[in-house]
């Protein structure tokens, strides 16, 4: 959602994970289909997430888009 406030919390566990999540209100009144490129990126997260042995999740709850990356710890 342009302009809109953006939570953004690290938190990690050494040796074992590091969890990225980001919490931002939907844009109210506007689809996807009417945002050029919307969701590719999603999809090249996923990927580079998935690259580093992660998992990417995201949805959308009470109006908020939720996305959460963990990724392992170390090599």
């Amino acid at each position: 959602a342009p302009g809109a406030a953006v939570e953004v919390r690290v938190t990690a566990e050494p040796g074992r994970e590091v969890e990225v999540r980001v919490v931002n209100p939907v844009a109210v009144g506007v689809t996807s289909d009417e945002i050029p490129g919307a969701r590719t990126g999603l999809v090249g997260l996923a990927e580079r997430v998935g690259l580093h042995g992660g998992e990417l999740g995201h949805d959308v709850t009470e109006g908020r888009f939720r996305l959460v990356a963990r990724l392992p710890w170390g090599p």
